[in-house]
């Protein structure tokens, strides 16, 4: 199950309805999981509620881990923050898709005026 979790947040999979979707398509990401049938929503937010804490103590535990790594391997890059904030969606008119898309007709826009 934690498998399934970790390959959730790798692949960016907003939903555990869509991560069970993946898991029914694909025979690979089943077996990275060691499932041989895909568990039951209410397994998954089941496993969630009983370890909710225990997972985020050992992902914690994990950035104390692989941070010194980072600082070895080279000290510059790991002095560089990186964050997901895939979580995070405030609302705020940037994390509408019709921003974008009008920013990129404003740019292309002004690609083609300046062409002439």
């Amino acid at each position: 199950m934690l498998s399934a979790f970790i390959l959730k947040s790798i692949l960016s999979i907003p939903s555990t309805k869509l991560l069970i979707s993946f898991l029914n398509i694909s025979s690979e990401m089943r077996s990275f999981c060691g499932f041989n049938k895909v568990p039951h929503k209410s397994q998954f937010s089941r496993f969630k509620s009983d370890f909710l804490d225990d997972l985020r103590d050992l992902f914690h535990a994990l950035v104390d881990i692989t941070e010194d790594m980072a600082k070895e391997v080279n000290p510059f890059l790991s002095s560089i923050l990186i964050t997901d904030t895939t979580g995070f969606e405030p609302y705020v008119k940037e994390n509408n898709p019709k921003f974008y898309q009008s920013q990129l007709r404003k740019a292309k826009s002004y690609a083609k005026k300046i062409k002439k």
